[in-house]
């Protein structure tokens, strides 16, 4: 997929973030206290421009984590 211009950028960005709160991406979540992993999800889900949703779906698979 390529073109996508802003649309795509982001999409991607948003991805980012969400791999980032989940864990998936920068500092292991199994290197982290729970109250550091509890931090990070927050941090993620605030920092999505989002619906209230996508808030809400960031939370929820945060707790399989």
């Amino acid at each position: 997929m390529t073109g996508g211009g802003a649309a795509e950028a982001l999409a991607r960005s948003r991805v980012h973030t969400a791999k980032v709160a989940l864990g998936e991406r920068g500092t292991p979540r199994w290197e982290q206290s729970l109250a550091e992993r509890r931090q990070r999800w927050e941090d993620g889900a605030a920092a999505k421009s989002g619906p209230q949703q996508d808030q809400s779906r960031v939370r929820c698979l945060s707790r399989y984590r």
